[in-house]
């Protein structure tokens, strides 16, 4: 069998917990492949959500919606990447399991940056919307905050290569 024929063999479409989007999950991984399709998958869906939860924040900061509107969403989006954050650390323990530690460091990497975004993130929006609903000016703060989250995508898209690269090396 072809890995592209393998590949959507042990794949399943199950439907995003933020829209009517299908995307396919992967049933229980038995190899290492497995695993980082896994994680490629879960990343692919944990983008999908920041998406989302910018939509929403911009939303707030222009008067779209509510405050509460808002705290319902966040906590919405944070048990979202609270869960893709599990699934991807049981991909991690897998891969450990299966003898490939390589490849679970590599998943650890993209965790690390991932929790790096999400605090960063966090930051911007609480200064942003101080700012922006003219609570506090936060301006400079705002600024050097989009920078270094501009770095952490860096980051992050070159540890997602990274685990891409590998795939490929093991399809």
């Amino acid at each position: 069998m072809l890995a592209g024929q393998e590949l959507q063999h042990r794949t399943e479409t199950a439907t995003s917990s933020l829209g009517d989007e299908k995307m396919p999950v992967t049933s229980s991984p038995r190899t290492p492949f497995d695993c980082l399709h896994e994680c490629n998958l879960l990343q692919s869906k944990r983008v999908q959500t920041y998406k989302e939860f910018e939509r929403g924040f911009q939303q707030y900061v222009t008067r779209q919606s509510t405050s509460e509107e808002y705290q319902t969403l966040a906590q919405t989006i944070t048990a979202s990447f609270s869960s893709l954050s599990q699934k991807i650390k049981a991909q991690e323990s897998a891969l450990r399991d299966l003898g490939r530690d390589d490849l679970a460091k590599l998943v650890l990497n993209l965790q690390s940056w991932e929790r790096a975004k999400l605090e960063k993130t966090a930051m911007y929006q609480i200064r942003k919307s101080e700012t922006d609903l003219g609570v506090q000016d936060y301006a400079e703060e705002v600024a050097e905050l989009i920078a270094e989250l501009g770095e952490i995508g860096e980051q992050i898209n070159d540890a997602w290569d990274e685990i891409r690269s590998e795939m490929a090396e093991l399809a």
